[in-house]
């Protein structure tokens, strides 16, 4: 179970590191 919650925090992370790119990017635009 520790692991599956790793994978998705990680996964979670990712997901919200990609959205901050994102908006920066469009802010930046």
């Amino acid at each position: 179970m520790d692991e599956i919650y790793v994978e998705l925090s990680e996964t979670v992370t990712w997901s919200y590191r990609n959205y901050i790119r994102v908006e920066m990017f469009s802010i930046s635009r």
